[in-house]
């Protein structure tokens, strides 16, 4: 009919990412209320039109980057910046979140996760698979490195990957990978 309509209407805030979970879930992450209640990630039901928030006590501050772990979805990277300012990445597995830690220098800033596939596989770790890494885009400050627009993750150490920078000099910023297949991780291809 040529307009907008709200998805529902019982969302308010911020929603900093987006990911379609089904053709009728989609999981909204950012800083948030739902009915009143502030969350860090809810889902919307497409076919009954409600929000619904997701637990999110142990995650530190809003959500500013989203990625499925796995092809089955029931396990979620996340990364934002927390209440202290700092900046923070963990995985949620069902009920368990795993925080990477305190590995960011100040002033990062994570704008885009993605899991891919390797043809080469690393040590296996509890939080990505031998022939996995996490790809983490932003404005990164890596201790023992200095600045990245891109950093590998493989469950134990971060690898700078890409460098970016502006036309003054300053360091740059990447803010997402992007690619036609919306869940690589569904895909055989590495």
């Amino acid at each position: 009919t040529g307009q907008w309509n709200a998805a529902g209407s019982n969302l308010g805030g911020s929603v900093s990412a987006l990911f379609w979970s089904s053709g009728e879930k989609l999981l909204a992450a950012g800083s948030m209320t739902v009915s009143g209640s502030s969350t860090f990630l809810a889902t919307y039901d497409a076919k009954q039109q409600t929000w619904t928030a997701i637990s999110s006590s142990q995650i530190p501050g809003p959500v500013t980057a989203f990625a499925p772990a796995n092809q089955d979805l029931n396990s979620m990277w996340v990364a934002g910046t927390a209440s202290n300012g700092s900046a923070f990445l963990m995985e949620i597995d069902g009920n368990n979140y795993r925080p990477v830690g305190d590995v960011f220098a100040s002033g990062t800033t994570i704008r885009g996760l993605q899991v891919l596939s390797l043809s080469q596989p690393h040590g296996s770790t509890p939080m990505l698979n031998d022939n996995q890494v996490l790809m983490v885009c932003g404005q990164l400050g890596l201790p023992n490195f200095g600045d990245a627009a891109v950093a590998l993750y493989n469950g134990t150490d971060f690898t700078p990957f890409i460098l970016a920078s502006t036309l003054s000099g300053q360091s740059g910023t990447i803010s997402n990978l992007f690619s036609s297949i919306t869940n690589p991780l569904k895909s055989s291809g590495k």
